[in-house]
Parts: C-alpha cells; structure tokens; sequence
C-alpha cells in the first residue's frame, strides 16, 4: 500500500551569482518522522522549465544517530524537464509525477 508521506517546506531561496538574481531558487523540503523510501515523487508545476532533486541517503547503520553524522546531498534527478518551451504557457501549471524508475539507482535506499 502506497501512503503519502508527511513534508514540511521551507520558503524558496532566490540563487544569486555575483550578486546578481539568477532566476533559479531552492526549495527545502524535509521529510518528518523517519527515513522513507521513495517510490515517486509528485508535485504541481509552477512555472518552472526544468528541476533537479536532491536527497539525504542515509547509507550509516540504523543505530547510529542522525545528530552525530552530516549526510551529504546526492542527485536523483538532474535537470528534469517540466516544459518543453519555457517562454509559453504549456506545461506551466501541471501536476509532475517522477517515478523512482526515473531516479537514480540511490533512491532504492532511504531517504532523510
């Protein structure tokens, strides 16, 4: 059985480069509770032409807590197109769904 998982979502954080607003921003969102495994991701388009998703993969023993240890950011998806034509409206406002056959092979492990 197939169950949604609790997320909490931080507001988006503009990139700037030199100084300057790139267009690009990063959204946070942390899974609550304990380490899941990831079947898909799914989510509402909004007006963005492509994405990249990153994960914690928590690959240290089960007993070791998670406090003690920094888990670095893996890529599971890497510039997944969301619209073909960026500067029209198709696609703009979709509902995306990212299936873990899509993701790299890390996603069969758990996600924190």
């Amino acid at each position: 059985m197939t169950s949604a998982v609790k997320l909490l979502e931080k507001a988006p954080v503009m990139m700037r480069v030199g100084g300057v607003g790139s267009g690009c921003a990063v959204v946070d969102v942390v899974v609550q509770g304990s380490p899941v495994r990831l079947k898909e991701i799914t989510f509402r388009n909004c007006y963005t032409a492509s994405v990249t998703i990153k994960a914690r993969i928590r690959e240290i023993p089960a007993n070791v807590p998670l406090s003690t240890v920094v888990i670095p950011y893996k890529t599971l998806v890497k510039d997944y197109i969301l619209m073909a034509k960026p500067h029209c409206e198709q696609g703009s406002q979709i509902f995306v769904r990212i299936q873990s056959d899509e993701v790299h092979s890390v996603v069969q492990r758990n996600v924190s």
